[in-house]
């Protein structure tokens, strides 16, 4: 298994084996929001989300759905920087499923909430950290 292999079957991993990752997000003006979220895996290393349709999340979302999301199980991480798109109807019903089925019911799944599809255009593994450097493979983008 090379290197590219080896950072995306770790990817995977660290995707299926965590519920919580940290979504940044920014204003059209560059003023940064970071928020740990929790999150279902899709294909494709989709992640999807839910908020509140009053957190600054959601507004820097509609403005800019240019966003980033770190996964860390320790040592490892996976960056990826990519774009979100709030769901509806039955997309939004289907990102609502693979997060309850992932994270188990929530006294929040009957109050309105928007749900999105972060879809990453760049990720990086960190594969081997005892290396030094570390390694960190780039696997998208």
């Amino acid at each position: 298994m090379d290197h590219k292999q080896a950072a995306e079957k770790r990817a995977r991993t660290l995707l299926q084996n965590n519920t919580l990752c940290v979504l940044a997000t920014a204003t059209l003006r560059g003023k940064p929001e970071a928020a740990t979220v929790l999150y279902a895996e899709g294909r494709d290393m989709n992640v999807y989300i839910q908020t509140s349709f009053e957190h600054r999340k959601y507004a820097h979302l509609k403005a800019n759905p240019q966003a980033s999301v770190v996964v860390t199980e320790a040592p490892y991480t996976l960056q990826m920087d990519g774009s979100m798109q709030e769901l509806s109807g039955p997309a939004a019903e289907r990102a609502k499923t693979l997060l309850i089925a992932k994270r188990g019911p929530s006294r929040f799944d009957a109050s309105p909430r928007a749900y999105f599809r972060f879809t990453p255009n760049w990720i990086r593994v960190l594969l081997d950290p005892k290396a030094w450097p570390p390694l960190y493979v780039v696997i998208k983008g």
